[in-house]
């Protein structure tokens, strides 16, 4: 690919910006520091990007980012021979040991969710996966949704909202009940006053979503899911499972509890 002279270019990527999860919790924060650090010193600079799909682009024009600032990098193009800036925001420890710092980077971003965003979204959401078929299925979700929707949780698929009302239903949330996926990343604008449960299965335990609501100061709660069949040869990330809904129940009437507790004090 050519390279413009006297350019510095941002690396605005990471090795799987292709996920809703990385590029959102690693590249947006990363591209915003790395370009507000280029200006302050006074650099013409691009900001080297993977190839910009809908969701993506619509992210950056949130951000503030104009596409004119971007170079779109194919996975068969390189650029040699040029200064560059890089920070490890986007790859390494920072993917569970997330910055309150970086987050509040895109405080802008959030306003510009916010004030584009539908006022009808609920505060209490089961946050499915079924837009993800062989991914994780719950396969009692059906009856999971329905006992929720007695305790007044709407389920929410995030293919189906903007990206404005993903990040709002995160940060207007009081309660979220969701199976670990990339989804989650948008914990990063959810209050403190907001609680997770989540779901994972047996046999696969990340602390990616834990440790987001620990910098958020969110009350966190999981419940461990029953694998459906036999899971041998098959990625354990994946597996689909069996979730015991009595036991959400009352993971929940014990993570409201403690939450009123703590409200009276």
């Amino acid at each position: 690919m050519h390279a413009e002279q006297n350019v510095t270019y941002l690396v605005g990527a990471n090795a799987e910006p292709n996920n809703f999860y990385h590029w959102n919790f690693q590249c947006l924060p990363g591209i915003v520091l790395l370009r507000a650090h280029a200006r302050t010193k006074g650099l013409d600079y691009r900001i080297v990007v993977p190839p910009l799909n809908e969701s993506r682009r619509r992210s950056l024009e949130l951000a503030d980012i104009d596409a004119a600032e971007c170079v779109e990098l194919k996975p068969d193009s390189f650029i040699m021979n040029v200064p560059i800036l890089y920070t490890s925001a986007a790859c390494g420890y920072y993917a569970l040991q997330p910055s309150l710092q970086l987050i509040e980077l895109l405080n802008p971003y959030l306003a510009n969710c916010l004030s584009n965003s539908s006022s009808s979204l609920p505060t209490r959401f089961y946050l499915s996966r079924r837009d993800a078929p062989g991914k994780r299925e719950i396969k009692n979700e059906k009856d999971l949704v329905g006992a929720l929707k007695h305790r007044g949780y709407d389920e929410l698929v995030m293919s189906e909202l903007s990206i404005e009302d993903q990040v709002a239903a995160f940060a207007r949330a009081e309660s979220i009940v969701a199976p670990h996926g990339a989804g989650l990343v948008n914990l990063m604008f959810a209050p403190e006053t907001a609680r997770l449960l989540e779901i994972l299965p047996e046999n696969y335990r990340m602390a990616y979503f834990f440790r987001l609501s620990q910098v958020r100061g969110m009350r966190y709660s999981q419940v461990l899911s029953r694998v459906a069949g036999s899971w041998e040869g098959t990625d354990v990330h994946q597996c689909p499972v069996v979730v015991e809904i009595d036991k959400v129940l009352s993971t929940l009437d014990r993570s409201e509890s403690a939450s009123a507790i703590s409200g009276a004090r």
